[in-house]
């Protein structure tokens, strides 16, 4: 198969910034922040295998988190300087991938509860919240099978965004998350998988905001605490009055986080001494 580029949406000019969606969403979902940072760096949106207009994925194997970097490797190719990532839940998954394949190219990383599934299954202090996702995941699976997609897609909604939430939408909004529901669950295959996964985070030696939400399920919550444990260079963050849609609930106090976050970045190297490369080869030697 020949990957295609993503469909992309970018406005701004100055430093890269470039953000990837959570599931069932699209490069729309940054429209608020892409307007709060146009003024000082040139931000890039972009659509995920599935998602909003770029294509799916129809090599005829599962795909990885790997093969979504892939996807975006056009654009982040096309891209002159160092590069800031943000990603929320599937895209803070792939952000984080991105980031240990690109090393030095990524200036900074800054994620809301990265649903990086494959950490979560590998600690044995986090087996009730690895149950716990493992059977949404079953519940909405079988209701796919079934071919009860909208309420495969409505208990994944009301999971991740709380009980009611799915009624909430009109209904051709839910005719229309509910065809993707599919494109879901084989993000969770690449998560949980060992292909492209997320080990040997000492690697990612860059600095990173891991945000996440207090009112969030409890494997958002767990992988927070490992990529604070096992990052090398990581403030983890929990908000009040949050849930894992963060981002979109509560997209003004996200945004202006994310961008004093940024701005933090641009200070911290304007003054910096050490190559980044230098630091990864010490965080290997220690690690």
């Amino acid at each position: 198969m020949t990957i295609s580029s993503p469909f992309i949406r970018s406005v701004g000019e100055g430093e890269n910034v470039v953000c990837l969606h959570s599931s069932l969403g699209s490069s729309k979902q940054w429209s608020d922040l892409m307007e709060r940072l146009r003024h000082r760096y040139r931000v890039s949106a972009t659509d995920l295998f599935g998602y909003g207009k770029s294509p799916c994925w129809d090599a005829g194997r599962p795909f990885s988190l790997d093969d979504e970097v892939d996807l975006l490797a056009p654009v982040l190719d096309s891209l002159s300087g160092p590069i800031h990532l943000v990603g929320h839940s599937y895209g803070g998954a792939v952000a984080l991938r991105t980031a240990q394949r690109y090393g030095d190219r990524i200036r900074s990383l800054c994620v809301y509860e990265p649903v990086a599934f494959s950490l979560l299954f590998a600690e044995s202090r986090s087996r009730r919240a690895s149950r716990e996702i493992r059977r949404i995941v079953d519940i909405v699976g079988q209701d796919y099978r079934a071919g009860r997609h909208s309420q495969a897609t409505g208990k994944f909604i009301d999971y991740w965004s709380g009980p009611g939430a799915w009624s909430q939408f009109s209904g051709q909004q839910q005719q229309s998350l509910s065809a993707r529901i599919g494109t879901v669950l084989a993000n969770f295959e690449a998560l949980a998988s060992n292909r492209g996964n997320l080990t040997r985070l000492c690697d990612t030696n860059v600095p990173t905001l891991c945000l996440h939400g207090m009112e969030s399920p409890r494997p958002g919550v767990e992988i927070a605490a490992i990529l604070g444990r096992e990052l090398p260079r990581v403030s983890v963050k929990p908000l009040a009055g949050m849930g894992h849609m963060g981002p979109i609930t509560h997209a003004g106090p996200v945004n202006l986080l994310i961008e004093s976050f940024l701005r933090d970045r641009q200070s911290d190297y304007a003054g910096q001494a050490v190559p980044l490369a230098a630091r990864t080869r010490a965080c290997r030697l220690a690690a």
